[in-house]
């Protein structure tokens, strides 16, 4: 081969590199309108993608757990608000017990300052009844209490436990038996 076949076959790539140019800038451009045109196809996908997430077991535990946090929260903050009034009822009631007792003490009637301190312990016209019935006796046990108030053993029970629950009275045990008396502030 001569120095002119060789220049020939130069050319001739070159040719071809031009036309490789060509179909190279063809195919960036057909790259790019699929980058551009896809773009909503791709939307879709990640929405799809999204959807499936959104709704798979776990993100939906975590929505619901979000949820019964927030509303934990909000029952939380409500008993705190609750437990904070209560505390300053139970303050009152221990300034109405010393007032009746200072009333007592000096022999004046306390009626109307048990009927107070009966109203904001949250007594009913029947635990009044049964507070009266057990001032009147120095300790009670809960058949004797249910024969004087004419009720059944288990409903006499029940009453005079709720009584002791909110401090009216004291329980104590002797030989087998629940005896109850009144507290001393009330």
């Amino acid at each position: 081969m001569g120095f002119f076949d060789r220049f020939k076959k130069k050319k001739k790539k070159k040719g071809r590199k031009s036309k490789r140019s060509v179909g190279t800038q063809k195919t960036i451009q057909k790259k790019r309108e699929k980058i551009v045109e896809p773009s909503s196809v791709l939307l879709k996908e990640w929405t799809q993608i999204i959807k499936k997430v959104e709704n798979h077991p776990l993100s939906q535990a975590r929505l619901i757990n979000t949820k019964i946090l927030e509303q934990l929260t909000e029952i939380l903050t409500s008993m705190d608000q609750k437990l904070e009034s209560l505390k300053k009822l139970d303050e009152i009631i221990s300034l109405l017990s010393r007032e009746r007792e200072e009333l007592e003490q000096a022999g004046m009637p306390t009626e109307s300052l048990d009927a107070a301190i009966a109203k904001l312990k949250g007594l009913s016209t029947k635990d009044k009844e049964a507070v009266d019935v057990l001032k009147k006796h120095k300790s009670i046990t809960t058949e004797q209490f249910a024969k004087k108030v004419g009720l059944s053993r288990s409903t006499a029970s029940s009453r005079l436990n709720k009584l002791h629950s909110l401090g009216l009275l004291k329980k104590m045990t002797k030989e087998r038996r629940i005896i109850f008396k009144m507290d001393k502030n009330f």
